[in-house]
């Protein structure tokens, strides 16, 4: 784990500062000032050597156990500035260092230990024991850092599970709008392409018999206009998915009972917070199923529309009473299949079939997946 940022280096700049500064301090308060230059020299190669502990760490750690082994061993005064430097090195051998640098950090550090100690325990009633601090604080420090490392880690590790999520949903959205584009454009070719086809072959036949026949001319253009006027609607439903507000159930009931057709119209409450996706796919399913009934359902003078939840998933139920309604006269082939397709890649069904007393369309989209 490499040390990185301008941060590390400077907190590790006033360190190494820090401690060359107490050295000074304790070993000129020690010593004659016939020592003060390589008391000097010791300090702050001790400082320095704790300020480039994040350049280059195990030259630095070799330079703080010089140090140490220096002011202890040498010069012979026990500095707490050196033990400082000497848990400092050990702490960021255990944070930065990969595992060859740490065995060869921890092995420096270990045989400073040693040096430092084995002196003292000689010189003391207290025999082996007196490797038990040194051991503790440095054992201490390395743990420290280890733990911290192990942190870092799992730090990261959630940061790059987060921003694999966030490329995951742009593909996702990607594909959506890829999805979405070709939907569009079907939908063009199923409203435009069909009705201007009509009208040319139409406008073709009333040139042929304008003169000969002003009858069939006339009914001719007639359907001209009738188609035209059938694909400007299509079009006009088509474009109005694009908006979120026209996703609205309400405003169709409006209209169906402004044609004289009660409507009964049940929404849930949670509509409005289902994905916008599947509100705009059921509201274009309730669009062409209240059309179809409009058009060709003889005697219709019921609507039901019901929006609910079953089992996690989002279910619209468009039920009409008319006669005469067939899967033929409900435009399975332009309409309604294209909007199969649609309910069919959010993982949903669509179902359209003669019911009691009429025809019922029933489109079931899961929640949750778009």
């Amino acid at each position: 784990m490499p040390v990185s940022g301008s941060a590390p280096m400077r907190i590790y700049f006033w360190l190494g500062l820090a401690v060359a500064g107490l050295g000074v301090v304790q070993l000129l308060a020690d010593r004659s000032a016939d020592d003060a230059p390589v008391v000097l020299v010791a300090a702050l190669a001790c400082g320095a050597s704790v300020a480039l502990l994040p350049r280059a760490l195990l030259w630095a750690t070799l330079g703080v156990a010089v140090s140490v082994v220096s002011m202890v061993v040498v010069i012979e005064v026990p500095v707490f500035a050196s033990f400082l430097a000497a848990m400092v090195a050990s702490f960021t051998l255990a944070l930065y260092a990969e595992r060859r640098q740490a065995l060869i950090g921890v092995a420096i550090v270990l045989a400073t230990v040693v040096v430092v100690a084995v002196p003292e325990m000689r010189a003391s009633s207290e025999g082996a024991f007196g490797l038990v601090y040194p051991v503790f604080y440095f054992g201490g420090s390395a743990t420290i850092g280890w733990l911290s490392r192990q942190r870092a880690k799992y730090t990261q590790s959630l940061q790059d599970f987060a921003a694999s999520l966030e490329r995951e949903r742009h593909q996702q959205a990607a594909l959506a709008a890829a999805a979405e584009r070709e939907r569009l454009a079907r939908d063009l070719h199923d409203v435009v392409s069909h009705g201007v086809s009509l009208m040319v072959v139409q406008a073709e036949a009333a040139r042929e018999v304008i003169g000969a026949r002003p009858e069939a001319a006339a009914n001719a253009l007639e359907t001209i206009a009738d188609t035209g006027r059938a694909a400007m609607e299509d079009l006009h439903r088509m474009l109005g998915v694009l908006r979120d507000e026209s996703t609205d159930l309400g405003p169709l009931a409006v209209r169906m009972r402004a044609a004289g057709i009660d409507v009964r119209l049940q929404v849930d409450p949670a509509w409005h917070s289902w994905d916008e996706p599947v509100r705009a796919a059921l509201f274009r399913v309730a669009q062409e199923a209240i059309t179809n009934t409009l058009r060709h359902a003889e005697g219709a003078s019921e609507v039901s529309i019901q929006a609910s939840t079953a089992e996690g998933a989002a279910v619209l139920e468009v039920r009409d009473d008319g006669t005469g309604t067939t899967e033929e006269s409900t435009g399975l082939g332009s309409g309604l299949s294209g909007l199969r397709d649609r309910i069919a890649a959010l993982g949903g069904r669509l179902d359209a079939a003669k019911s009691d007393g009429g025809f019922a369309v029933r489109a079931t989209v899961p929640l949750g997946r778009s």
